[in-house]
This record gives structure tokens, sequence and C-alpha cells, in this order.
């Protein structure tokens, strides 16, 4: 697939995420908002699961009602299977970038 400059990711994922299993990692990002990817992937999805390492976040987003879990991109194991996996908001936070695609990879 060749993609060009992207002006618009949420145009570009929504192609991708509408009426899948998501796996959203990194999913705290600036949210609770509209501009929130994790809100518009809860929007699209078929059934959506966040992960972030942020607790108290996380704990927060849970009160709302938000399917999200605490846990490390780079260790999580997570029982489940995806059809997609987003990490729109967290690769450039990450220690071991190979480390968190393999073990994605295995769940």
């Amino acid at each position: 697939m060749k993609v060009g400059i992207v002006e618009d990711r949420l145009e570009v994922i929504s192609k991708y995420a509408y009426g899948k299993r998501i796996l959203d990692l990194g999913c705290v990002g600036e949210g609770p908002s509209p501009s929130w990817l994790h809100f518009s992937l809860v929007q699209w999805g078929k059934e959506v699961l966040g992960v972030d390492i942020d607790k108290t976040k996380i704990n927060r987003l849970r009160k709302l009602g938000y399917n999200v879990i605490c846990g490390n991109a780079e260790r999580i194991k997570i029982n489940k299977k995806f059809d997609v996996v987003i990490a729109g908001e967290l690769i450039e936070h990450l220690s071991n970038p190979g480390l968190f695609l393999e073990n994605i990879k295995k769940t």
C-alpha cells in the first residue's frame, strides 16, 4: 500500500477500524475529548479494548464507562484476538519498540 502525507489520521484509521475488534495501545492520549483517538475507535469498532500504563487515567476512563486496562505494552499478555491493533500515541514513548512488536505479535 502506498501512502502519501496523511493530513487526517482519523480518515485513514477509520477505513481499517470500522466494525472490527480493536486493541488500542497507549489509549489515554489527550482524552477524553472529541479529537481523542480512542473516542473515535469506540465509535467505529465492534469491540474496543484500550491499554495504557497510566493507572490514574485508566481508572478515570473506567469510571466514564470505557473498556480499558492498565498495562505495559512491551510486556502485557492479552489472551484475546483482535482484527486491528492501534498504537497511535505510543511508539515514540517505548524504550524497546522491537520488544513491543514481538509481544503484540503474540497477542
